[in-house]
């Protein structure tokens, strides 16, 4: 399973004092990838880092480049990112599917 990472919320830290959320030089989502390794065998990609809206379709596109590349390496590909673009995302990765 690969787990690509693009940044947005998702990929922040909360500060345990402030309670501010922003974002940091590592992905906190990696930290917890240890948690799944019993259930699957996990490969975590930080591709982008990248607030949601600054994603474009030009990101998108690379993306999707990307990932026919290497589709065929894994079971299944789950991509993160921030709650800003979840419809954009799915809307791009839903057209021309029938």
């Amino acid at each position: 399973m690969l787990i690509i990472n693009t940044g947005g919320m998702i990929a922040m830290s909360e500060d345990q004092t402030t309670g501010k959320v922003s974002p940091t030089s590592h992905n906190p989502l990696t930290n917890q990838s240890q948690y799944f390794k019993q259930l699957a065998q996990l490969t975590a990609v930080d591709y982008f880092h990248l607030p949601s809206p600054h994603i474009t379709v030009e990101h998108l596109l690379e993306l999707s480049h990307y990932i026919k590349k290497i589709q065929n390496q894994y079971d299944g590909i789950v991509i993160t990112h921030g709650t800003d673009t979840l419809e954009e995302t799915a809307y791009f990765w839903g057209v021309g599917k029938k």
